[in-house]
């Protein structure tokens, strides 16, 4: 006896274009994960060296942040599409 219900089969289109929303998910995970390893790395590392070498650790926090922006830009487009009333 099966207690579960098996979820609706979806046309290969739509399957093929969820599969493809589920990988930019992912990227964008990843993307905002080396973000913050950079901003933070840098951070850390601008405390423990000397004033004269302050600039590329900013410059690695700049792009640690540029890379958490890409993240959540991505990740609004793959949701978009997510929300949309089902096909009838």
């Amino acid at each position: 006896m099966q207690l579960e219900s098996e979820p609706p089969s979806l046309s290969p289109r739509r399957r093929a274009a969820e599969e493809a929303a589920a990988r930019r998910r992912k990227m964008s995970v990843a993307v905002g994960g080396v973000g913050l390893v950079l901003l933070f790395s840098g951070a850390i590392a601008s405390l423990f060296f000397s004033s004269f070498t302050y600039l590329p650790f900013i410059s690695l926090e700049i792009i640690g942040l540029a890379l958490i922006v890409v993240s959540f830009a991505r990740l609004k487009r793959t949701t978009v599409g997510t929300f949309r009333a089902p096909e009838k």
